[in-house]
């Protein structure tokens, strides 16, 4: 059985039973659909070091879900803060 398989069937797994991982590596689509931001606005995101990326070879280029919640994490604070202070 390859990793690639393996992890296949983790996520099958995970999204069967509701279980989520801190570090689960997402897609490009699922990252971009958390965020409610198109490919091309992600894209912008990771290229400006905003959302770290993580990738093997050319192709495979995956996100950690923490690194997504804590992007949303810092983005709502200043939102909340610049409001509180207007």
């Amino acid at each position: 059985m390859t990793t690639i398989s393996l992890f296949c069937m983790l996520q099958q797994y995970r999204s069967e039973v509701g279980f989520v991982v801190q570090n689960e590596l997402l897609t490009r689509e699922e990252a971009a659909d958390i965020l409610k931001v198109s490919l091309t606005q992600l894209y912008r995101l990771t290229r400006d070091g905003e959302i770290a990326v993580v990738k093997r070879g050319r192709r495979f280029v995956r996100y950690q879900r923490s690194d997504i919640e804590d992007f949303i994490n810092r983005h709502l604070y200043r939102g909340a803060h610049r409001e509180g202070g207007a």
